[in-house]
């Protein structure tokens, strides 16, 4: 069984390295140095959004069980291959952008292909090791990553100037409060939480492990923008395909420290291993609810050699993340509406057969 502490650091983390990765760069090209609000604001839209979807789904199993249950093969099928189109677009990006970022900023005199042949061995052995065990890793990891995240912070506090979020609506209203509902893609591994439903120890920490996860990711992803648009005048701050790296490389303590980022690398990479390996895991045990265990035995090194090959049909590193930045305009749709389309489908199939009995 999963505890209420590691599930509330495994979202947290996804939540997290998303944010961290490429949605800054798609927040602020949009609405600006005004972006820190797009942020405050569709957190709490999501916050509402997932509360709505728990309420309305409460069960000890997750959706596809229920699913399985009311609708039979053909139902657990469907609901399945959504979560995996889901948890599938959510990975993707990352697994060509994390070996790009690194080759770019640690290793460039490596060969990309031998970077992701890494790394992709070390997301299968990570999925393989189980979801008990990357939960086990996340709850030790947290703390450590949210304390260097706090030194961050403070170390960039001299490098704030209040003018560069001025003007205060950025590039304007409709931008900042409209047009960057992609934003709220950076909560749709919660869908990931339900599946998980089975393996907690109580479920009905689910709606609560949601939420924090929500409030301490969210305001993690808060401070990262607001951080990069104190530091950074638009539309200088806009030209960053990776902000967040960006803000780190301003950092200079003295010549000791000369490369002080190489901390944060680290504890980011980790990070991402950590998102990488759980994602794989969850994908291959929503596998094994939807197609039975024999199909889910081989399916981590299956799912991350396809997700690798369809990674590298954008021809280049800025074509990845426009695509990103495309397929996110939708993803939180399913994310937040197939927990509420079973739980209203299953209501009325109850219905029907109390009345049939009848």
């Amino acid at each position: 069984m999963i505890t209420y502490k590691q599930l509330r650091s495994i979202i947290t983390n996804a939540i997290f390295v998303k944010m961290f990765m490429t949605f800054p760069h798609q927040l602020i090209r949009a609405a600006g140095n005004a972006a820190w609000q797009s942020v405050a604001v569709y957190g709490a839209a999501a916050a509402g959004l997932f509360w709505i979807s728990a309420m309305m789904f409460r069960s000890n199993t997750n959706i596809i069980e229920v699913a399985g249950k009311r609708g039979g093969r053909a139902a657990r099928v469907a609901v399945g291959g959504a979560v995996l189109l889901v948890a599938a677009f959510n990975l993707m990006p990352i697994m060509r952008i994390f070996p790009e970022i690194i080759r770019l900023v640690l290793l460039r005199q490596t060969y990309i292909e031998f970077i992701w042949l890494v790394f992709a061995v070390v997301v299968v052995c990570g999925a393989y090791c189980g979801i008990e065990s990357i939960a086990a890793v996340h709850e030790l990891y947290i703390p450590v990553a949210g304390g260097a995240f706090i030194l961050l912070m403070l170390l960039l506090l001299p490098k704030y100037n209040i003018d560069n979020i001025f003007p205060i609506f950025g590039t304007g209203l409709y931008n900042v409060y409209v047009n960057n509902s992609s934003y709220l893609s950076v909560f749709s591994d919660l869908l990931l939480l339900n599946i998980l439903i089975p393996r907690m120890e109580y479920a009905g920490d689910y709606r609560k492990i949601g939420l924090t996860a929500i409030l301490v990711g969210g305001g993690a992803a808060f401070l990262i923008v607001a951080a990069y648009c104190l530091v950074y005048s638009y539309p200088a701050s806009g030209r960053f395909l990776i902000p967040s790296y960006q803000i780190e490389r301003v950092i200079s303590l003295s010549s000791f420290f000369s490369h002080f980022e190489a901390i944060f690398q680290f504890m980011w990479s980790v990070a991402i291993i950590l998102y990488c390996a759980f994602s794989v895991a969850v994908m291959s045990e929503t596998v094994k609810a939807s197609f039975g265990s024999t199909a889910a035995r081989f399916s981590p090194p299956v799912i991350v050699l396809l997700l690798s090959a369809a990674a590298i049909l954008p021809q280049t590193l800025s074509d990845m993340i426009n695509w990103e930045a495309a397929i996110s305009r939708w993803l939180f749709i399913p994310s937040f509406a197939l927990p509420i389309l079973v739980a209203i489908v299953s209501h009325e199939t109850i219905l029907k057969k109390k009345s049939g009995k009848k």
